[in-house]
């Protein structure tokens, strides 16, 4: 899917990367990857902030979700629309992807 990013390939970026966690607050707050933000549907107004203090434009942002679904997509459309930040993937198959082999 155009705009995705498999882990492999997004765990070499690093320090470059900033890792935004779509999923609802719930979710977030059980597991998410480590170093990344809460910036969800339910929450986006009052996220932004930090979001924005996390944030640069030497910083890749990589929005995932449960799997490849909508919450991640949802997101990352909004930062490229309503933010016009460019660098923006979503992980392939979500936070599950993340510690598979």
């Amino acid at each position: 899917m155009p705009g995705e990013v498999h882990v492999r390939e997004a765990k070499q970026w690093k320090d470059s990367a900033l890792w935004v966690d779509a999923r609802s607050d719930s979710k977030f707050q059980r597991r998410h990857l480590p170093g990344a933000i809460h910036l969800g549907a339910e929450n986006w107004e009052e996220s932004i902030p930090a979001f924005l203090d996390a944030w640069g434009p030497d910083k890749t942002v990589v929005v995932y979700g449960d799997n490849e679904g909508d919450a991640a997509s949802s997101v990352a459309h909004r930062l490229r629309e309503e933010l016009k930040i460019d660098k923006v993937w979503i992980l392939h198959g979500g936070i599950d992807e993340w510690n598979r082999p």
